[in-house]
């Protein structure tokens, strides 16, 4: 997609539903996936977002390598709680 500056960006959404299924590594294969694709067209970051309650899953993404640079401003409520999304990146 091309942002408002006309530069070619990304994001990414991954959800293993199955709980059963985590941990077996289906993310990490999804996700190095993903910066094979990145890499051949010629960008040089992944960005994405976490919602603010799932632990686990930033806990995931900075084994990654990747780092929180900024809480977005969208916020979600869950369970009478409410949680920042925070957007993760990824230098490759």
């Amino acid at each position: 997609m091309f942002d408002e500056q006309d530069q070619l960006t990304n994001e990414f959404f991954i959800a293993i539903g199955e709980t059963s299924e985590w941990r077996k590594g289906h993310g990490k294969v999804a996700m190095e996936w993903l910066f094979r694709q990145v890499n051949s067209l010629g960008l040089t970051a992944v960005t994405g977002q976490v919602l603010g309650n799932n632990q686990q899953a930033l806990a995931f993404y900075k084994q990654l390598g990747f780092n929180v640079i900024a809480e977005q401003e969208s916020r979600f409520e869950q369970n009478g709680q409410t949680y920042s999304t925070p957007l993760i990146e990824k230098q490759l």
